[in-house]
């Protein structure tokens, strides 16, 4: 396993107009809070594109792969998937490491 720092970028376009509200779920569900307290997180934080609607952007930082591989299978994940259905059409991942 590799063990460099890694961050992953998540794509969400969401329902028309609830790009805020998934949003607002995340973060009043725990879900964000919690997974900022995962072993090997560095940072979980999301972003509005201003020139895109329904889109939220999420950037997640890792210290490792192994720290980021083991995310998927938290509670905190089985709760966004909980209620991610209700706002969001699809989901885009993509996983970069650092080009020094």
């Amino acid at each position: 396993m590799d063990s460099t720092a890694l961050t992953i970028i998540v794509t969400y376009k969401t329902l028309p107009g609830k790009a805020e509200a998934f949003f607002k779920a995340v973060t009043e569900s725990g879900v964000a809070a919690g997974v900022r307290q995962e072993p090997g997180n560095l940072g979980y934080n999301f972003y509005l594109p201003l020139e895109e609607e329904d889109t939220l952007v999420l950037i997640e930082k890792w210290a490792s792969s192994e720290a980021a591989d083991a995310h998927p299978f938290t509670d905190n994940v089985k709760k966004l998937a909980s209620f991610k259905p209700d706002y969001v059409l699809e989901t885009k991942a993509v996983r970069y490491r650092l080009f020094a």
